[in-house]
């Protein structure tokens, strides 16, 4: 018996070793709502590359360019991109089809958006901004 209680002391260092960095590490504040945000191009001749950005609120950042305005605007919709509010803005009349996408999860809730509009700036217009990038 004194061979194995030798054992499984080094073990139960090691796993609480293994462990403690795990969990010092969910106690740092994690933002509350990660979204993938995709547009994408449709042209005559084919699809373009999509533009994709990585938008984080519950502190606002990642790589939208205006993440504080993103999320304030989805904070009003209470995370729902069909209740986003139009920003008054004139867009030209041209037929450029793009299709934004949006995927992750908005304060515990699982998101998934997917709309095709005549153009990029009716794209961001009709979204709020969240789809200005």
């Amino acid at each position: 018996m004194g061979i194995i209680a030798r054992r499984t002391v080094p073990l139960a260092l090691a796993l609480s070793a293994l462990l403690a960095p795990a969990t010092s590490a969910a106690a740092e504040p994690a933002a509350r709502a990660v979204l993938k945000l995709t547009v994408e191009h449709r042209h005559h001749h084919g699809r373009t590359a999509p533009v994709s950005v990585l938008l984080l609120c519950g502190p606002a950042g990642g790589t939208h360019p205006h993440p504080q305005a993103a999320c304030a605007a989805l904070e009003d919709a209470r995370g729902r991109f069909r209740r986003l509010r139009r920003v008054a803005r004139r867009c030209p009349r041209v037929v450029d089809p793009v299709t934004v996408k949006a995927r992750g999860h908005w304060w515990g809730r699982r998101v998934w958006f997917r709309r095709t509009y005549v153009n990029r700036c009716v794209a961001a217009r009709r979204t709020g901004g969240v789809f200005a990038f």
